[in-house]
């Protein structure tokens, strides 16, 4: 009668685990899944839209869209020191500048400064930054190890 009883409990283990696996499977294709971000929310790439993403954690690879009117605004991808003064002039000679009216922008690791270099559009508040997280890469590490550590228990009958 006891061996039923266990029996039943390596059951009930072996669902518990492959349910967490597929909780944890759907997670990560989540986290690793980039989202797509309107820059300055209904209003689009336009003055004042500071606090469009407050709250928000922006990723690695998120694709910000920045829309405006072609021929009235750009957007610049620039560094802090341009973004600071407004002046294009102080971003690397690479910098790169979208003029088409609705760009799409990938976030790279770190800062990520953008303005627009239209005259005095930049110091009337048309500049965004956003810091582009890697945290999805950590937690995506930790859940695989758990995954691995419940494969151990469930194919050996413990940690070994």
């Amino acid at each position: 009668m006891s061996s039923q009883g266990r029996g039943s409990a390596v059951v009930a283990a072996t669902a518990a685990v492959v349910c967490l696996l597929l909780v944890l499977n759907f997670e990560m294709a989540q986290a690793t899944e980039a989202r797509t971000y309107k820059v300055g929310g209904a209003k689009g790439w336009t003055f004042h839209d500071v606090g469009w993403g407050k709250g928000v954690m922006f990723n690695v690879g998120d694709i910000f869209v920045f829309d405006y009117k072609h021929g009235y605004h750009d957007v610049a991808i620039v560094n802090e020191a341009a973004y600071d003064s407004c002046n294009i002039n102080k971003a690397p000679a690479n910098a790169t500048v979208y003029y088409s009216g609705h760009d799409r922008i990938k976030l790279v690791k770190g800062m990520n400064y953008f303005i627009c270099t239209f005259k005095g559009h930049c110091q009337a508040g048309m500049k965004d930054c956003c810091h582009g997280n890697v945290a999805t890469e950590s937690s995506l590490n930790e859940q695989y190890y758990v995954i691995m550590i419940w494969e151990n228990i469930l194919y050996t009958g413990g940690v070994n």
